[in-house]
């Protein structure tokens, strides 16, 4: 999967860690990542000169711009990674590594008032909010006034 059009929503799992080296977290997790940063890689969104703190393991939401996010979207492709997944998850958070969900919403207050649009919520069934907790991951939401 591509890096998603950040003007958006989307979302993301994470694996971040400032001890265990990206192969590791890798081979724990047995899939291919969308991004990745080593520590210190500079960062691209931010001050010049400044580093990552941490490695980071990326898995985009295959979720296409003009579908929902909610019951269609991303519950779905949560609970399409299976239990294993999951697992994989919960054993590098065991480790200390910080895993998570990330949802990234992107608001342009003016265009969603012209549309009425309320693309912009989303929802975790209970068995997605279990996939969450099976693999030690957090949820953080991101969200932008454009």
């Amino acid at each position: 999967m591509s890096i998603p059009d950040k003007r958006h929503t989307y979302a993301y799992l994470f694996a971040e860690s400032t001890t265990m080296p990206l192969d590791s977290i890798q081979s724990i997790l047995g899939l291919a990542p969308d991004a990745t940063t080593q520590a210190g890689d500079p960062i691209l969104r931010g001050p010049a000169g400044h580093v990552s703190g941490f490695t980071s393991w990326t898995l985009y939401a295959p979720i296409p711009n003009d579908e929902h996010l909610g019951l269609y979207g991303l519950t779905r492709w949560l609970e399409g990674l299976g239990d294993v997944v999951a697992e994989r998850f919960g054993q590098v958070s065991e480790l200390g590594v910080h895993v998570g969900l990330t949802v990234v919403q992107n608001m342009d207050v003016e265009e969603d008032l012209e549309t009425r649009s309320n693309a912009r919520n989303f929802d975790l069934s209970p068995a997605a909010l279990r996939w969450l907790a099976d693999a030690g991951a957090g949820l953080r939401i991101d969200q932008y006034l454009g």
